[in-house]
């Protein structure tokens, strides 16, 4: 059995230098090259989004996650998160530290950020897959 986890980004992360990404920088996405270059200037603090983000949420769910796969195996839960800046990604991807969030949007504020993230596509296949 494998169990498969979606939650949300927080505001809290492991680093959070003054030249951490922000929505300026996602909005490169569509331009690789610039985008990576911003990313490499962090690359001192990039890791897996897993371990990024120290919000209580988060936390807690990791604890039971870490539980689980102990017990289980470490295939056992994929854990994805939603991002307010990479959009959903799995939870071993490596990450840079970013300031972005999704509160203070409008709904057709987040509607179209979450577009420009690709969400709504991968999402469709993350709940596709079996």
């Amino acid at each position: 059995m494998k169990i498969r986890i979606i939650t949300s980004c927080t505001g809290e992360k492991q680093h959070a230098p003054a030249n951490q990404l922000t929505q300026d920088d996602f909005r490169l996405i569509s331009e690789p090259t610039r985008f990576q270059a911003r990313e490499d200037e962090l690359s001192a603090y990039r890791m897996p989004a897993e371990t990024m983000y120290t919000g209580q949420q988060h936390l807690r769910l990791m604890e039971g996650v870490r539980a689980f796969r102990e017990q289980y195996g470490a295939e056992s839960v994929d854990v994805w998160i939603l991002s307010a800046g990479y959009g959903l990604l799995p939870g071993d991807q490596a990450i840079a530290p970013y300031e972005c969030i999704f509160q203070g949007m409008k709904a057709t504020e987040i509607d179209a950020w979450a577009a420009h993230l690709h969400v709504p596509e991968d999402a469709r296949r993350f709940f596709a897959q079996p």
